[in-house]
C-alpha cells in the first residue's frame, strides 16, 4: 500500500466491538500535530497539590492534623476547610506529603518529627525518623503511600507531631517554600 494520509471522522471495528490496533510493534504513533482525548480511565485524576498557607502552632508530642489550606491545583476533590482529600472516583491513589517542623526551644532542642497518613480517621502509615539536630532548628520529613479509595466517601488526611526536648508548646509546622505539603493522584492501570 502506498504512503499517504488517511482522513476519516470515525474508526470502528467491523463487528462493532473488540480492539482496534494502530501501528505495529516497534512503530511510534505521532500525535504532535493534534491532540488526544483520553477517557477518564486513562487520566491521573482526581488529583491535587496543596501546601500550608501559614505556620501552624502545635502542642508538644501531640498528633495533630496538618492544616493544608493553599491549593496549587485541584481537580475538585480536596477540601481546604477540612484539609481532606475525598476522591470521587474509585481506584488506587499515590498519596504524598511533607512536613517542615521546628521546636519552640530553638536550636538547642532535640526533635522528633513524624508524618502520618490517615484514611477515614485511622492511621494507615506512620513515619518517624530520629533526628540529631546539632543546632539545626528546622526539620523536614517526607513520605508517600498507595491506598485504595472507593469513590463514595473514603477520605485521606495527614497528621504530624513534633516532640521537643524542651517540651515547648510553641512547636510549629512551617510554610517555608511549600515544604509542608499534601498531594495525590489516581494511578492509571492499577
Amino acid at each position: 500500500m502506498a504512503n499517504g494520509t488517511l482522513k476519516v471522522s470515525n474508526i470502528e471495528t467491523s463487528s462493532g466491538s473488540g480492539t482496534i490496533t494502530i501501528g505495529q510493534s516497534g512503530e511510534t504513533i505521532d500525535l504532535s500535530n493534534g491532540t488526544a482525548t483520553l477517557n477518564s480511565a486513562m487520566k491521573a485524576v482526581p488529583a491535587f497539590f496543596a501546601s500550608l498557607g501559614s505556620s501552624q502552632t502545635v502542642a508538644n508530642d501531640t498528633s495533630t492534623k496538618v492544616q493544608i489550606d493553599t491549593e496549587l491545583f485541584d481537580s475538585g476533590d480536596f477540601d481546604t476547610s477540612t484539609y481532606r482529600f475525598t476522591p470521587t472516583e474509585a481506584g488506587k491513589y499515590f498519596i504524598f506529603a511533607g512536613v517542615n517542623g521546628s521546636g519552640g526551644g530553638g536550636n538547642s532542642d532535640t526533635l522528633e518529627l513524624s508524618l502520618q497518613f490517615y484514611k477515614n480517621g485511622s492511621s494507615v502509615q506512620y513515619l518517624q525518623p530520629k533526628f540529631d539536630n546539632n543546632g539545626i532548628k528546622y526539620f523536614q520529613i517526607t513520605g508517600e503511600t498507595v491506598a485504595d479509595a472507593n469513590g463514595t466517601g473514603d477520605y485521606f488526611e495527614i497528621y504530624s507531631h513534633i516532640k521537643s526536648s524542651s517540651s515547648s508548646s510553641s512547636n510549629t509546622f512551617n510554610t517555608f517554600k511549600q515544604q509542608t505539603y499534601f498531594g495525590a493522584f489516581k494511578l492509571i492501570g492499577a
